[in-house]
């Protein structure tokens, strides 16, 4: 079932420490030119745009995966935005200076920053376990992670992900403890 003629999905995703992301790179930008430019067009009710965190493609950001087709754009900028929406979505037509065309080098290149993300994990995790505070990551770079006593004893039991595999914020909980 379509609710919508195109779904887009916008990677708005912020990292500490200078780490490649599309938030650094001007995604609330191209996200609010997207949606003025969508309302002007008249395409609102037909285009639903949708933040998410990475996509993949972190050093090349702001990047944005359009579907029915997924169609993966990348370095997308707010200048660029007219045209997509009226090339691609007015008319039908993705934009072909803006997408990556190879989906086994797009994979790879993905599948390599899941890897650099899991790595830089574990090194946080054994930085936790010996009680080190600043984890040194493949980036070349220590993570953000500063462990106050209380962190490092395990005492807070509801962590959630935030920005991606470099943040953690305490995560709200609801009734008995349950995550919200």
């Amino acid at each position: 079932m379509e609710l919508f003629r195109y779904h887009v999905n916008l990677c708005t995703q912020e990292k500490p420490d200078n780490a490649p992301c599309c938030a650094a790179r001007g995604s609330q930008a191209v996200l609010e030119a997207l949606r003025a430019e969508l309302g002007k067009a008249g395409l609102g009710d037909e285009v639903q745009v949708t933040t998410s965190g990475s996509i993949g493609l972190c050093e090349r950001g702001p990047n944005m995966v359009v579907y029915p087709e997924g169609v993966w754009y990348s370095g997308v900028q707010v200048a660029d935005v007219p045209e997509i929406v009226r090339e691609h979505f007015v008319n039908g037509r993705p934009l072909a200076r803006l997408i990556n065309i190879d989906p086994v080098a797009l994979k790879a290149e993905i599948l390599e920053n899941k890897r650099k993300a899991i790595a830089a994990m574990k090194a946080r995790e054994t930085a936790r376990k010996e009680g080190s505070s600043q984890p040194q990551l493949e980036y070349g770079r220590a993570a953000s992670v500063h462990l106050s006593p209380k962190l490092a004893a395990g005492q807070f039991a509801f962590l959630q992900p935030r920005g991606g595999p470099f943040e953690f914020r305490r995560r709200k909980t609801g009734p008995v403890g349950i995550p919200r």
